[in-house]
């Protein structure tokens, strides 16, 4: 049975600190479960999701003024999501504390570790630059030792001081001329691939890919449809990365719509319309990465029924499909990953808790402008007639969530390359005649650049 508690958990506006002091106690009873991996990611489930909420929640708090207290909420976080092999999110997040608050050589040295071990353990391409930047956040995490004394004590210090490391910055900002939406992309890190720096001058920067793959040659002379499928996936990423950046501008060419201003500072017209499309179309993508791996992990579900939220439980059951258990088992943890995502987007997996899941925002959102209607309000959310059908949100608000649901997408895609990579690692090292299929660039085949 899935692991429970008996306390509530529902956060307060006036209560972060004690929100993030129970987070920090929930996680530690996970931690305690002494159930064997890779079930304990079954049994401690819903207690480690409620704990990421919590510290999501009291981070955002926290940060309206306190950053050193929101910077180690998000340092815990972080190491949660690490704990679940979500790395990217994890890293991301480490990014994030180090914003906040610049000393935080807790979140560096951590982000360190995290890159090292990715590099070691993981089926990464470019290992030599995982291994640079990861010695660059430990070179900051020696240098802030005694903020990493004070926030995590003397181990964490001789724990970092380990570490190999370099001098060097740990954000490059765009450099050369570009052009305002590459810059966009660079500066927030959205570009489809596990290394974000030194992508500025490459024509396809885009290169996150599938390497390789085994098959019986009872398959047949055709390239496998995983090709195909991730093809799609990565082009709605990218359509979707486009339509965010044209929504985060404030003026819109070519708008010939005329509309009736509703007095409740609601905004009207294309920059909304492409706000909304942009985060539905990124959050759609998870149920393509479903559907991917429900046909490449030969899962058995019926296409046309798989959705994201419900692949990663049997019926009626907190056990994950025989297919999935199976991979996960044999040593392939980014299933895990897209597994833990799962939990922190579906409210109906804390069970017993009050918290709002850390992701569940996203869903929310998507929902409504899927099934109802949402209006965004650029100054204020002002007076208007409350009508069920409606979904109003500030548009700072949801352009911040627009963004992570697109970054949330990215790191979807990520790991499933990580599946795909994790898989065929193990059939190359299998003994036995192998014959070779090679995979040209779609855009060579079609006589273009």
């Amino acid at each position: 049975m899935p692991m429970r508690h008996g306390r509530s958990s529902r956060l307060e506006p006036h209560a972060p600190v004690t929100a993030y002091n129970l987070a920090n106690a929930l996680d530690g009873i996970a931690r305690l479960d002494q159930t064997a991996r890779p079930l304990w990611y079954v049994q401690t489930a819903q207690v480690r999701a409620e704990s990421r909420a919590l510290l999501g929640a009291s981070a955002a708090l926290l940060a309206k003024g306190r950053k050193l207290s929101a910077s180690r909420c998000l340092s815990n976080l972080a190491g949660g999501l690490d704990l679940s092999y979500r790395w990217i999110e994890a890293f991301e997040t480490f990014t994030e504390a180090l914003h906040i608050y610049p000393d935080n050589g807790v979140a560096s040295g951590s982000a360190a570790r995290l890159l090292f071990r990715v590099a070691r353990e993981g089926p990464v391409v470019a290992r030599r630059h995982f291994l640079s930047v990861a010695r660059r956040y430990a070179w900051h995490a020696q240098q802030h030792a005694d903020a990493v004394r004070r926030l995590a004590g003397p181990d964490a210090v001789a724990s970092f001081a380990k570490l190999e490391s370099e001098q060097g910055p740990l954000f490059r900002p765009p450099e050369g001329n570009l052009s305002p939406y590459r810059r966009f992309v660079l500066r927030e890190r959205l570009a489809l691939s596990p290394i974000v720096e030194g992508l500025a001058r490459r024509r396809r920067w885009d290169d996150a890919r599938i390497i390789s793959l085994h098959e019986d040659v009872a398959a047949g002379p055709c390239p496998p449809p995983v090709f195909a499928m991730f093809n799609c996936l990565k082009s709605d990423y990218l359509v979707a990365r486009e339509l965010l950046f044209a929504g985060f501008q404030e003026v819109q060419r070519g708008e010939s719509g005329w509309y009736a201003d509703t007095l409740d500072y609601a905004i009207y017209g294309k920059r909304s319309s492409l706000l909304l499309l942009a985060q539905r179309a990124a959050y759609d993508l998870l149920d393509h990465v479903a559907v991917a791996l429900n046909d490449y992990l030969k899962v058995g579900l019926e296409p046309r029924s798989v959705c994201f939220s419900k692949f990663w439980r049997q019926p009626k059951s907190a056990k994950w499909p025989e297919a999935v258990e199976k991979e996960i088992t044999a040593g392939n943890p980014a299933l895990v990953a897209l597994s833990e995502i799962a939990a922190d987007l579906d409210g109906t997996r804390l069970g017993e808790s009050q918290s709002i899941p850390l992701l569940h925002r996203h869903r929310h959102l998507r929902h409504a402008g899927t099934h109802r209607f949402t209006v965004l309000h650029d100054i204020q959310v002002g007076e208007y007639r409350e009508c069920a059908a409606i979904e109003h949100a500030s548009l700072d608000d949801f352009q911040r969530t627009a963004l992570h649901t697109l970054k949330l997408a990215r790191a979807s895609l990520l790991h499933f390359l990580e599946v795909v990579g994790y898989r065929e690692s193990r059939h190359r090292a299998k003994d036995g005649l192998v014959g070779t299929l090679p995979i040209f660039s779609h855009h060579r085949i079609r006589g273009r650049r």
